[in-house]
């Protein structure tokens, strides 16, 4: 039995829509990578020029955003809803989640012989709701703002419905866009203030206390659901300024990457802001994208489907271990161990994806479940 046949690849996959989820999981693979390199390679290249965390939060808000969006224009969410959205996002994440942090747990242990900076936390993902991130498992910063995302979405939903009567559920949808950007911008301005850093441009302290802070970064999600929202609500501007968003899109990165290096306020409170929002207005265009023009985007279909799963296991599961032993090795062994790195992580990957997430995916379907 092939790759192919065993992956099931649907032929309706929407092509743009894994480009971009295969981009970003590429661009964390290889940056992360980089821990290998760093001592042996000075000249090498970097891939951090976008974080590719920032493309998953929005493609996420954009997708699940708009499954939400229909879901409340068909129905009256109630509690029912609630518990049907939920286990489709829970069935989707967390048995891989919880399968790969006993792993990395065990891994660890034998690696270092503790496992430091490890707290129940992680399993509710609260580990760093407004607080430092600590350093065990630290990619998973993301799937913790993620989970509390989709936790408090319908959440908020049901309130300002029920404390505002006869409210449209696109004028719902207005309120909580606009009140989540607002109120995590608001946040990092406020933590930028308190810690009295404004003359500081600390990347150390900014990864720590502001871009891996949960709470902080719900926003980096609700600009793939105002994009949602734009698509859902206003179809035809939507489909006839694809260019004009483009355009936007194109600029507002570039602002973000000159910024970037030049105002720490810009580091620490807006920049995150601004590049949700410079991502999110090149979506008409990939929206477009619905085939692969060419074979090589079987190649980003595939990376695309073991995204999550490459995500969780490449970092703490292969990659730390890998740069404790062979980081002062010489050239040549730390480059075959980067590729080792590289095409090991994309084989467990593939395994995790056909006997974990699969298996999970169908079972989330089946009507006796909640």
């Amino acid at each position: 039995m092939n790759i192919n046949s065993m992956l099931k690849i649907d032929t309706d996959r929407h092509f743009g829509y894994d480009l971009v989820r295969a981009i970003a999981i590429l661009i964390v693979l290889l940056g992360h990578g980089d821990l290998l390199l760093q001592n042996k390679f000075p000249n090498r290249p970097m891939f951090f020029i976008i974080d590719g965390v920032d493309l998953f939060f929005v493609l996420s808000g954009f997708l699940i955003g708009g499954i939400f969006i229909q879901t409340i224009e068909r129905n009256d969410f109630g509690n029912s809803m609630f518990l049907e959205f939920w286990k489709k996002r829970w069935f989707r994440t967390l048995p891989n989640f919880y399968f790969m942090l006993l792993v990395t747990l065990i891994v660890t242990y034998f690696v270092y012989h503790n496992v430091w900076d490890y707290n129940t936390k992680y399993l509710l993902f609260s580990q760093a709701l407004i607080g430092k991130h600590p350093d065990f498992m630290p990619v998973v910063w993301s799937l913790a703002v993620e989970e509390w995302f989709y936790l408090l979405l319908p959440i908020i939903y049901m309130i300002i419905k029920k404390y505002i009567p006869r409210i449209t559920p696109q004028n719902v949808m207005l309120i909580l866009i606009i009140t989540i950007a607002l109120v995590c911008l608001f946040m990092r301005m406020f933590r930028f203030y308190k810690l009295s850093i404004a003359q500081t441009n600390d990347s150390v302290l900014m990864d720590s206390f502001f871009r891996k802070s949960t709470f902080m970064r719900l926003d980096s999600i609700i600009y793939g659901v105002l994009g949602a929202y734009i698509k859902y609500y206003y179809f035809g501007y939507w489909k006839k300024n694809i260019w004009i968003f483009f355009t936007i899109g194109i600029i507002g990165i570039l602002v973000y990457l000159y910024l970037r290096s030049q105002y720490s306020v810009f580091n620490f409170v807006y920049g995150y802001s601004i590049l949700g929002i410079s991502v999110i207005s090149i979506f008409p265009a990939i929206d477009r994208i619905k085939k692969s023009p060419f074979k090589i985007g079987y190649f980003f279909t595939f990376i695309s489907l073991i995204s999550y799963s490459l995500y969780l296991i490449h970092f703490s599961i292969i990659l730390v271990p890998l740069e404790k032993y062979f980081k002062n090795s010489s050239e040549s062994i730390v480059l075959g161990i980067y590729f080792f790195y590289l095409l090991f992580s994309i084989l467990l990957s593939t395994i995790s994806y056909l006997y974990i997430e699969k298996p999970m995916l169908k079972l989330r379907e089946k009507k006796y479940i909640f």
